[in-house]
């Protein structure tokens, strides 16, 4: 029986993850889904829940998800007393000479070998269902042992005899389960021998007079095979691979990858009307765009089928991603990376009124009483709702799917959809509020049944937590959220994982967003020892590195030139912190002398400054003398504090005193997705201007010509960013978050006549010309 466990779909198998190192994270596995298939039995057939890009690209197939309806035939065979995975055991791993045993009559002993359904076998003396799993055995090894491909290296002559002694067994056989198993054995290897027409043959035969009711799930896994032999006829092979995409989900993905929909779309209005709805359900897997018209269809002649369930999770999955993909995300949903067609997703209006005529079609139809899984359709409502932005319907669908939930997928969902909804209709994320979540998440997150690591939906959920957290401005809790999904692989990369916030740290989202305070409040959280559940869950596995925190906070006050409170936080950082990563490599310039072009000998040996601590304290003492000084003093001080403001903006040589790396684009502050657009100190030089005007006012005249070039090399590069609008279009305006790209440069043409270039020129000609000399850009200042 082994056989058609590894025979047929390995190799398939094998070929699909042998390509898969091509995976990408630009496309399903990077979109917003919350709602999951599991949800309804249709759960099981997981490559379809959303695009059929895995099966088109055969890309990424989960083949574990493939369903055990094999096994779940046999365990209902025997009335569900024995457990699955002993089933399982004995019929795919237990070797041959252990199925002798256990298939000898006179050999009464006491036979268990582990496992309790083969010693309720033998003990029961179930002989017929023992005399099966030995002969399938026997099929599986004969097979095994040659080339499904090129039909050569089998046993023939065993083999011929395998399909004798089976063919015996169908006629002797009063049991019809495993009277259709024989033959479902026969024909597996006659397909093998290629012998085609033999299979068709026996096939009518046998499977033509079992009753339906009396069917096993065996005749569309034995349909399969017809579908193979008979390619020479379209029209039938097609039929029959229809047949077995319907009826099996086990063969799906199988049967999926031969069916040709142009195909099917030529021959519909010539087939009879059972044909014709198969081939609409077909029609709408295969569609990665708007069902809904489709949809109608086939509710007209069933909506209670699994495919119909597993094609309204489809649909709820698509519009997620249409929607709450763009919302939540900086990224386009997943399906136009792999799609040409325009049609398909045309802009957010469109699909937010999409999901509006979706909303009016499941109601419509729940009220009809032809709906027979009512707890299904309720929480798919209140999904819909919460996705439409309309919480008291949620709500009312909630209530009701409440009193109808029966199995633990229900309820997951069910809690799921009610943190979601409750996210939407708190005006207020007090304590009250956070009780209310915390009681399903925390179910979520302690129950066993509930598995997060292998549900993407509740990372999803996870994320949307920390989005309406930062919605809110509650940029600390938002934090903690982002830590679970950023800590779970030490090898977490952007770029690989597909998620959406920066791939470093959570501490460069908390630099672009939060306050000091909010800071101090998250770094309580963290260290608190008497933490909630939920947040030990959210903080297991984080790395905290307290002196990072407190260096940010002293660096965030740094750039407002809030210096006593920059060196609060530096303060209580060990001398070792200094010499860790970057640090030791970037405070060594000196950011008190002017190092962009032309260079002149200026010595910066003297220059000790080894943390930012000292640095702080030495350019306060420079802003105290030069308040106090006058004339000459005071230009000479203004110079120096100018060219620290300058060298520690975008355009300097000691932008790490305020930065932690130093971006290409964006004068932003940091290398990572949540880089900040900061004050006008570090894009526009506005401090470095200042103070170099009020050195060109208190100047000796021989030293205004340098002073002037300096002035016109910063007020140049001050005007290279153009002015940010929008913070963050991404998560703020969903309609025209991505109509214009975001313009970083300023063009040429833009640029205000540089005063500075123009008075160097005009008042010092001769130190122009050197300066054109050594610095020719200064004519296009």
């Amino acid at each position: 029986m082994k056989y058609l466990k590894t025979i047929i779909p390995s190799i398939l198998i094998i070929w699909i993850i042998s390509i898969s190192c091509g995976w990408g994270p630009r496309s399903e596995d990077i979109r917003v889904y919350l709602f999951h298939p599991s949800v309804n039995i249709s759960g099981d057939l997981h490559p379809f829940f959303y695009s059929t890009i895995r099966l088109n690209r055969l890309w990424n197939l989960d083949t574990s998800t493939v369903p055990e309806e094999n096994i779940d035939e046999w365990y209902n065979y025997f009335n569900k007393e024995y457990e699955k995975e002993d089933i399982k055991n004995l019929i795919y791993n237990t070797k041959l000479e252990k199925l002798t045993e256990l298939a000898d009559r006179e050999d009464d002993y006491y036979w268990h070998n582990g496992n309790d359904f083969g010693h309720y076998l033998k003990e029961k003396k179930q002989y017929d269902v023992i005399d099966y799993l030995f002969f399938a055995k026997k099929v599986e090894i004969l097979l095994n042992e040659g080339d499904p491909w090129y039909g050569n290296d089998y046993d023939i002559p065993a083999l011929e005899k395998l399909i004798t002694e089976g063919k015996t067994k169908v006629e002797e056989t009063k049991d019809l389960m495993l009277k259709q198993r024989y033959a479902y054995q026969v024909i597996v290897i006659m397909r093998y021998l290629t012998m085609p027409d033999e299979v068709e043959k026996y096939y009518e035969q046998i499977f033509s007079k079992i009753p339906q009711k009396s069917g096993s799930i065996i005749k569309y896994w034995a349909l399969s095979h017809v579908a193979y032999c008979t390619q020479s006829d379209t029209m039938k092979s097609q039929m029959a691979f229809l047949d077995v995409f319907t009826n099996s989900t086990a063969k799906k993905v199988v049967a999926y990858q031969w069916l040709s929909l142009k195909y099917l779309d030529s021959i519909k209005n010539e087939v009879s009307p059972e044909n014709h709805h198969k081939i609409l359900i077909y029609k709408e897997f295969r569609n990665p765009g708007k069902s809904l018209e489709g949809l109608k269809k086939i509710t007209e002649i069933d909506p209670n089928s699994e495919n119909f369930n597993t094609l309204l999770i489809r649909e709820v999955n698509k519009m997620e991603d249409w929607l709450l993909t763009r919302k939540y995300t900086k990224d386009d949903p997943a399906i136009t990376y792999w799609s040409n067609d325009s049609t398909i997703t045309i802009n957010y209006k469109a699909d937010f009124k999409y999901l509006g005529e979706f909303i009016s079609f499941m109601e419509s139809n729940l009220r009809t009483g032809k709906v027979e899984n009512k707890a299904f359709w309720e929480l798919i409502l209140a999904h819909l709702y919460f996705i439409y932005e309309t919480p008291q319907m949620a709500i009312s669908h909630l209530n009701k799917a409440e009193k109808l939930v029966e199995t633990d997928d229900e309820l997951t969902q069910l809690r799921i959809t009610r943190i979601l909804v409750s996210l939407l209709s708190s005006k207020n994320y007090d304590n009250q509020f956070e009780t209310k979540v915390w009681n399903d998440l925390s179910w979520l997150v302690i129950d066993k049944k509930y598995n997060q690591e292998k549900q993407q939906n509740f990372t999803n959920l996870i994320f949307t937590l920390q989005k309406k957290y930062h919605d809110k401005k509650m940029y600390d809790k938002a934090a903690l959220f982002m830590l679970y999904g950023l800590n779970k692989n030490e090898y977490y990369d952007f770029l690989i994982s597909g998620r959406w916030w920066d791939f470093r740290d959570v501490l460069f989202y908390l630099d672009k967003y939060a306050t000091i305070e909010q800071i101090e409040n998250f770094m309580q959280i963290v260290e608190n020892k008497n933490k909630s559940v939920f947040e030990k869950f959210l903080l297991e596995d984080y790395k905290y590195e307290k002196d990072r925190f407190l260096e940010l906070m002293g660096t965030i006050a740094l750039r407002k030139n809030d210096f006593e409170t920059a060196k609060k936080y530096y303060s209580q950082l060990p001398e070792t912190f200094w010499e860790k990563g970057n640090y030791k490599y970037w405070l060594v310039s000196n950011p008190f002398v002017f190092h962009a072009y032309p260079q002149k000998k200026q010595n910066s040996n003297d220059y000790d400054i080894k943390n930012k601590f000292q640095f702080v304290e030495l350019l306060q003492e420079k802003i105290k003398q030069f308040n106090a000084s006058k004339g000459s003093e005071k230009s000479k001080l203004a110079v120096e504090i100018g060219n620290v403001y300058y060298n520690i903006s975008f355009f300097g040589k000691s932008w790490f005193y305020v930065s932690y790396g130093k971006a290409d684009m964006g004068g932003r502050l940091a290398w990572t997705s949540f880089n900040t657009y900061v004050n006008e100190n570090y894009q526009h030089c506005t401090t470095a201007l200042k103070y170099y005007e009020s050195a060109l006012k208190y100047a000796k005249e021989e030293d205004k010509p340098e002073i002037l070039f300096v002035l016109a090399k910063i007020k140049y590069d001050s005007q290279y960013f153009t002015d940010e609008i929008i913070e963050d279009q991404s998560l703020n305006d969903r309609y025209n978050r991505w109509k214009t790209p975001e313009k970083y440069y300023r063009d040429s043409a833009d640029y205000e006549e540089n005063i500075f270039s123009k008075k160097l020129k005009t008042n010092f000609p001769n130190d122009y010309n050197y300066y054109l000399e050594e610095c020719p850009g200064i004519e296009y200042f």
